[in-house]
């Protein structure tokens, strides 16, 4: 979803366009129905991007579900963009069970120290070739030729 929210002044009969404020104000934005979460197996959290100046800016915001809308804070006043994340829920059984057992997920953080059935690793292997085999010097050799054909074509005969 896209905003494009205007602050502006009336005093007397001019009207002045306020971009940026000395402190954030609070903003409040009701969540349309296509953007709210109806999976109750994810949850969604929401954001908000700032597009002014050309830079873009993530900002916090927090979502009410009493009253479906979202609350952020800017001090400065163009684009944004109403964006969501979604995470899968994995529960975990309580009573693991043979019909429903528990299975131990491994973390990212750490590395894997088994090496796979079948695999023997020797002191003598090699790594994996993964560089450029080109022959750098004889395409730049040719690229210098070429430029040296081209130069002595347009040069005109002197007389």
């Amino acid at each position: 979803m896209y905003l494009d929210i205007d602050l502006n002044v009336m005093i007397g009969n001019g009207n002045i366009s306020v971009t940026e404020t000395k402190k954030p104000i609070a903003i409040e934005v009701s969540v349309p129905d296509e953007l709210i979460n109806t999976d109750a197996n994810k949850t969604r959290k929401y954001s908000v991007l700032r597009v002014h100046n050309g830079n873009v800016d993530v900002l916090d915001a927090t979502y009410d579900e009493n009253t479906k809308k979202i609350l952020f804070k800017s001090d400065v006043f163009s684009t944004y963009v109403l964006v969501y994340e979604d995470t899968v829920k994995n529960p975990v059984p309580e009573n693991p069970s043979p019909e429903n057992p528990t299975t131990e997920v491994p973390s990212i953080d750490e590395p894997a120290t088994e090496t796979p059935a079948g695999t023997e690793i020797k002191d003598g292997d090699k790594s994996v070739q993964t560089g450029d085999k080109s022959p750098i010097a004889a395409l730049v050799s040719l690229l210098g030729l070429s430029g040296l054909g081209i130069f002595a074509s347009t040069k005109k005969k002197r007389v």
